[in-house]
């Protein structure tokens, strides 16, 4: 209708990617952390995630952790570029690795579809793009 709400009142250090899950919770990332808005509660900030290594030097800080998305069972999935990581959030806070990209390649983006498949958008130092599927049963392919 056009109203504007106040959800959530908090310090937030550098604010950045988003997603939200189909409860209308929110979820973002600020400054290296995965946050948690939800309707009910205060924001909680999950779980770190920022990370770099040497290989990365062309990741910046601020690049260091980028995409968020969900699957089906409430798990976060974060590309962490700075680690060549793809981290899963799970919904109690557990941080794992659900993929680790080789070099050249670091993630950007990704989606878990209706399969249970991860499909994981990475790019190059050169700034070429990739798309790379995992299939939940073993086996990738890369497009």
């Amino acid at each position: 209708d056009g109203r504007i709400a106040e959800v959530a009142r908090t310090k937030l250090r550098d604010l950045r990617w988003m997603t939200a899950a189909p409860d209308g919770t929110l979820y973002l990332v600020d400054d290296g952390d995965l946050v948690k808005v939800t309707q009910q509660g205060p924001v909680q900030r999950v779980a770190s995630l920022g990370e770099g290594d040497l290989l990365s030097f062309f990741v910046g800080k601020r690049h260091r952790v980028m995409g968020l998305w969900l699957d089906s069972a409430g798990n976060v999935y974060v590309a962490v570029p700075g680690g060549r990581k793809v981290k899963r959030v799970s919904p109690e806070g557990r941080v794992t690795v659900a993929a680790t990209s080789r070099i050249p390649w670091t993630p950007t983006g990704g989606l878990v579809d209706p399969h249970g498949d991860l499909w994981i958008l990475e790019c190059s130092a050169t700034n070429a793009v990739r798309l790379r599927r995992i299939r939940q049963g073993g086996g990738e392919t890369i497009y």
